[in-house]
């Protein structure tokens, strides 16, 4: 709205010097001309407030286990599926860190009691 306003008065101002110029001030009745310099008009830039940056997630819970408590969980995992002879959940679970193959993992406890 301030920028209407400021061109409106803008106008006038130009309107009034354009007017007084025409008319003399004299007090013999004749008409003087003057000229009046170039017209000066003013722009303003008018910019959006900046959008607020949206506040991060709140941060996820931390997990109630510990990593030794992990750890000793995937190697009783571990024991525990190659007692159950799931030699595919023992190979997932760490087999597949000792090198070799799976076939040659399995094939590895063919004599195990």
């Amino acid at each position: 709205m301030s920028r209407i306003l400021s061109t409106g008065y803008a106008f006038l101002l130009a309107l009034a010097v354009a007017l007084t110029g025409m008319s003399g001030c004299g007090s013999s009745g004749e008409e003087k001309t003057v000229e009046t310099g170039p017209t000066v008009t003013t722009t303003q830039t008018v910019t959006a407030e900046p959008t607020p940056t949206p506040t991060p997630p709140p941060a996820l819970p931390k997990p109630t286990a510990t990593p030794t408590a992990d750890a000793a969980f995937t190697v009783e995992g571990y024991f525990a599926a190659i007692n159950a002879r799931d030699y595919r959940r023992a190979w997932d679970l760490g087999g597949k860190n000792l090198g070799g193959s799976y076939e040659s993992f399995q094939a590895g406890f063919a004599d195990t009691v």
